[in-house]
């Protein structure tokens, strides 16, 4: 009995080295794994952060696009404006003229 008693001593012993030994190794796996998960949140944060900029770019520039349509509309009415009051003095300078030539036969 002592002998067995020795002989199961042995084996749990050398059972417990070997269940300390991959503790160890599922403790380093744990600690891999953890890094890679921290690792993975520092990429992930900054792919979030980059794509915040982009669409702050993104609607910065729909901004300007509306900016600059507006002022595309504007400039079509201004120059749509302008146009009418060229028609208008080229009206009033045609009949000026014909007011001129009409007091110069007049005046012969």
């Amino acid at each position: 009995e002592k002998d067995e008693a020795a002989e199961n001593s042995t084996l749990l012993q050398k059972e417990s080295a070997q269940l300390e030994v991959e503790k160890d190794e599922a403790e380093e796996k744990v600690t891999h794994l953890l890094k890679e998960l921290v690792q993975l949140q520092i990429e992930k944060d900054e792919a979030e952060e980059k794509a915040t900029l982009l669409l702050n770019e993104l609607v910065q520039l729909q901004i300007e696009k509306d900016e600059a349509a507006e002022n595309s509309t504007l400039l079509q009415k201004e120059s749509a404006q302008l146009e009418v009051e060229k028609d208008e003095a080229e009206e009033k300078v045609t009949h000026l003229l014909k007011e001129l030539v009409q007091l110069q036969i007049e005046k012969d």
